[in-house]
């Protein structure tokens, strides 16, 4: 059986936080990495290891929603809520769908320039309360967003239990 598409192990496997994220993500094919890169991809990566877990280990996980914090601005269409949207287009003189003119609307004022740090995430967390999060390095490290993913990066807002049903 040819296993090319799959992503084989690093010494780069220290980003991950756990054995059981390094071993999901190395079963995963180049399509599901290829997926996981992709902002906003990092709910479905949590569902499908969550799955993965509970079916290969018998490991229960639980998916949380909150914000990671970065070292650096995010400044992409995605990361503007509908009321910062609103407040970028008060200003007539900047175009929302220029890169430049949302990365100048924020770093234009120190407020934003932290809040604009704070990134849309999801990772699981396991009954030991260990995080496992299976597109931070992909999403966050590999873009140079933060340097680490260390516990207190990951702000909780809402818990969601999710009960898988298999029709």
């Amino acid at each position: 059986m040819d296993d090319s598409h799959k992503i084989k192990a690093t010494p780069l496997s220290w980003y991950f936080h756990s054995d059981l994220t390094n071993d999901f993500l190395h079963q995963a094919s180049t399509k599901d990495i290829m997926r996981y890169q992709k902002r906003d991809n990092c709910g479905c990566a949590c569902l499908e290891m969550q799955s993965w877990a509970m079916e290969t280990y018998g490991i229960a996980l639980e998916r949380i929603r909150g914000e990671l914090l970065a070292d650096q601005v995010v400044y992409e269409e995605k990361d503007f809520t509908i009321e910062m949207k609103q407040a970028f287009q008060s200003n007539k003189d900047l175009d929302f769908y220029n890169p430049e003119h949302r990365r100048f609307f924020i770093m234009e004022d120190e407020f934003l320039k932290e809040e604009w740090k704070k990134i849309p995430h999801y990772w699981l967390v396991d009954k030991k309360g260990m995080i496992h999060d299976p597109s931070g390095k992909l999403q966050i490290i590999d873009r140079g967003l933060s340097k680490d993913l260390n516990k207190d990066r990951y702000v909780p807002s809402v818990k969601r239990n999710f009960k898988m049903k298999i029709r």
